[in-house]
């Protein structure tokens, strides 16, 4: 990880080039607030089982508040992902990609296991806008602000490099232009790299990075 006052980011394009590298991946991850009632009958059912659901009482149908990871990807990564999907890159640049299927677990007491359910959350689809607020991450004060992002398309079985195959919850991908809606000036960032060469990159990093190599 990193902070945005880092050289990390600026040096990113240099850390790309790297000999070794099979795949690479700069993320920013921000949490994205919206009401909604927009979830699978299936999904909706688990919450009631489980006691998932914040308001005991809610009912299907009922708008609930619901918390969204949007993660930020370089526009490199962005661009290699949605092709993969088969989209045009310079048609949704600025929209986002939902990972909608999940794998819901919840461990129960009686049986004394670890409940997984595989489902879709969300009933949303390729060109609903969701409204909500991103809740900024400076120290000095907690501010939000209000965003819309329009969804591209709904992925299932193929999700990004460096992005959990077997997700919990649904989260939302987006690219770097993007980054100015949902980011302020301070922010917390990951880089995620497969090298097959571990050993020669984290020399590599070491003299790219100097001080900051130990923040990553």
């Amino acid at each position: 990880g990193y902070e945005s006052d880092s050289n990390v980011e600026e040096k990113f394009e240099e850390i790309r080039n790297l000999d070794h590298l099979e795949d690479i991946s700069k993320q920013i991850a921000v949490s994205f607030v919206f009401d909604t009632d927009k979830y699978t009958d299936e999904y909706f059912e688990f919450c009631e089982e489980t006691g998932m659901l914040e308001d005991e009482n809610a009912q299907k149908g009922d708008v609930i508040q619901e918390n969204l990871i949007v993660h930020v990807l370089d526009n490199y990564s962005y661009k290699k992902y949605v092709k993969e999907l088969g989209l045009d890159f310079e048609k949704v640049r600025d929209k986002g990609i939902l990972l909608n299927h999940i794998f819901a677990q919840n461990y129960d007491v009686e049986t004394n296991q670890l409940r997984k359910t595989e489902m879709d959350q969300f009933t949303f689809k390729a060109g609903d806008v969701i409204t909500g607020t991103i809740a900024s991450s400076g120290e000095e004060e907690v501010e939000s602000k209000q965003v819309s992002i329009e969804i591209a398309a709904v992925a299932k079985d193929k999700i990004p490099f460096a992005f959990d195959e077997y997700q919990d919850w649904a989260v939302m991908v987006v690219g770097e232009d993007c980054k100015d809606m949902l980011l302020d000036n301070y922010y917390y960032g990951y880089i995620y790299i497969n090298s097959n060469d571990a050993g020669a990159t984290e020399k590599e990093l070491e003299t790219i990075l100097g001080e900051d190599y130990g923040s990553i």
